[in-house]
């Protein structure tokens, strides 16, 4: 791209970007007498020129001038600061004001506005209406999450594990014995860990907590599922402690449960110690 030049009156101009493809020829812009507006002046129209060519690799057409961008560049040329804009390609006008606004942001410091007022204000007021729209669902979204708990999605869960067709037996009629475990895994966690909110588990200390749990041998259920004064051993202990992470990767990715895992989220090691050392966490119950 060649630097301005200088013309024997004083005014400066410079050649920027193609309006024809495969020409050598680049437009030319007159930029005024002062150095300084002049060097101004050509960096915007030098910005102007960058945001045609991206549009025009997006739409894999040759890298000419944007009529839009062009006209508005030599407006800039000519040291307008108000800029009416001719956009005539959009059906709809909130797209035509989508449109002025991604060349708005290309010349800070000038005002740009459509020519048809009145599909500018109708574009507008649509573009508001659509924002609002997005500000209500996230509100709703929020909420809908932040009342979400521990225990609903265990339930959910188990739901999931008696639909999986890994669990089932061939005909589907029933658990395998592997399914019936991975249950009374997550069920047990359900018997003893708090129904805490899912958004207050938004640190990887708050789920160690809930492992802590777990880790503190609460006691176990006998076979009609009644609680016992048995603690749980050292062995059953780490397995439920394994089948809550996996519970933890399936409400990651969970649809219907607004929750990520925590980003500083990762898988250690849990120190589960024989009965007799054993003690209690923050939920311990």
């Amino acid at each position: 791209m060649k630097e301005r030049k200088k013309l024997a009156d004083g005014r400066y101009f410079a050649f920027v970007g193609y309006k024809k493809p495969g020409s050598n020829q680049q437009h030319k812009f007159f930029l005024g007498r002062e150095e300084d507006a002049a060097m101004q002046r050509i960096a915007l129209i030098r910005s102007l020129w960058k945001h045609s060519t991206i549009i025009a690799r997006e739409m894999g057409e040759p890298q000419i001038w944007e009529e839009i961008g062009l006209s508005i560049a030599c407006e800039v040329a000519a040291d307008r600061t108000t800029i009416s804009v001719r956009i005539e390609d959009c059906e709809l006008a909130d797209t035509a004001v989508g449109v002025l606004a991604d060349w708005q942001a290309v010349v800070p410091g000038v005002r740009l506005k459509m020519l048809d007022q009145a599909a500018e204000a109708e574009g507008s007021l649509l573009r508001r209406k659509e924002a609002e729209k997005y500000i209500s669902m996230g509100r709703e979204l929020l909420e809908q999450g932040g009342s979400q708990t521990l225990h609903e999605a265990i339930k959910a869960y188990v739901v999931a594990l008696k639909k999986n067709k890994l669990y089932l037996v061939s005909d589907g009629s029933r658990q395998t014995d592997w399914g019936k475990v991975k249950l009374d895994q997550i069920e047990f966690c359900a018997d003893h860990m708090p129904d805490v909110r899912l958004s207050e588990l938004n640190k990887l200390s708050e789920i160690k907590e809930l492992l802590e749990v777990i880790v503190a041998h609460p006691f176990k259920k006998s076979p009609n599922g009644t609680p016992t004064k048995t603690p749980i051993k050292k062995g059953y202990a780490t397995t439920v402690i394994k089948e809550f992470r996996v519970f933890i990767n399936w409400l990651h990715d969970s649809d219907d449960f607004h929750w990520e895992k925590p980003r500083d989220y990762a898988v250690k090691p849990m120190q589960v110690k024989q009965i007799a050392e054993a003690g209690g966490g923050r939920f311990a119950s």
